[in-house]
């Protein structure tokens, strides 16, 4: 199935943020993105832009600029996931160590102390494992979908 997303350009400079011609428009990005938002993320995506006074040499350009807008995008998410993961490995270490000190016969309170710490450090570690990566893992593969989007210029 396929996602198509139309954007109507009715002048080229909007396809440019306003100080750069090498950066496309943040407008125009967060529109194709929010566009493709409402279907499956799986789904791969068409992007129609229609504007009438680009060339072809221009169209070639723009619609690398597109592409590599997203590639960033999924860079820089992953970059976050997997820092995300990480923090999540080392608070589940920490919270399963300290419950194998627990019970390892330390003084009472340290003991009361270390088994509260470490519960909660496991607990929210598989919680956010469970549930807190779905968001990241769908924005992810969405941003690669709008990556490598077939992109038609009419």
């Amino acid at each position: 199935m396929t996602t198509e997303v139309n954007v109507l350009l009715n002048k080229k400079r909007y396809f440019y943020n306003r100080y750069s011609e090498e950066i496309v428009s943040d407008d125009l990005i967060n529109y194709i993105y929010h566009e493709s938002i409402g279907s499956n993320f799986k789904n791969k995506v068409k992007i129609n832009i229609k504007c009438n006074e680009v060339t072809e040499e221009e169209k070639e350009k723009m619609i690398s600029m597109i592409r590599n807008n997203f590639k960033k995008q999924v860079q820089e998410e992953l970059y976050s996931y997997e820092k995300e993961q990480d923090r999540k490995g080392i608070l589940l270490a920490l919270g399963v160590a300290l419950l194998i000190l627990y019970y390892t016969n330390f003084t009472s309170i340290l003991k009361d102390v270390m088994l509260i710490v470490g519960w909660i450090s496991v607990c929210s570690s598989i919680y956010g494992l469970i549930f807190s990566s779905t968001k990241s893992y769908v924005d992810i593969n969405r941003l690669k979908n709008l990556s490598k989007a077939r992109i038609y210029f009419e």
